[in-house]
């Protein structure tokens, strides 16, 4: 799968960012996209105290305050700079972020191997790394201009 979204999906403001992301729940395939599939409800209950559409409107929320703060800090969150979801799960906000950061500078980690192969599985965007407890982070120093942990 080729994990670039095309320019005019990456130009859509957030709220139809939101609602592409909403229709891939039941369409792998939007508007000639192919996205990453979801795992079982029961999964993302399990990680975020919700599935589906309620996950990811809960999720565009924090997304969005994230993005509205490091614009106010004059860091604003895309295009050529590394972004870390640190402790991603499922890869709920990689999904969101995908639009804003260029696949090669989207990363997301965890420590349960399981749900990195899972998330890799179902084709979340990004660099997927699994991190071991009291272990370093995988990343080279300067390489991430922002991070976020949910």
């Amino acid at each position: 799968m080729n994990n670039q979204l095309p320019e005019r999906i990456r130009l859509l403001d957030d709220r139809q960012w939101l609602d592409l992301l909403i229709r891939s729940i039941h369409e792998r395939e939007v508007d000639g996209v192919k996205f990453p599939g979801f795992p079982e409800e029961s999964v993302q209950r399990d990680f975020v105290g919700s599935a589906n559409e309620p996950a990811l409107r809960e999720a565009f929320n924090f997304y969005c305050l994230v993005k509205n703060y490091a614009a106010a800090y004059a860091r604003p969150i895309g295009g050529d700079h590394g972004f870390l979801d640190f402790g991603m799960g499922w890869g709920r906000f990689l999904r969101f972020f995908w639009k804003d950061v260029c696949v090669s500078n989207l990363y997301g980690c965890d420590v349960d191997a399981d749900v990195v192969q899972t998330a890799r599985n179902l084709g979340v965007p990004g660099n997927l790394d699994r991190l071991y407890a009291y272990g370093k982070l995988p990343y080279a120093d300067g390489s991430l201009q922002g991070a976020m942990a949910y």
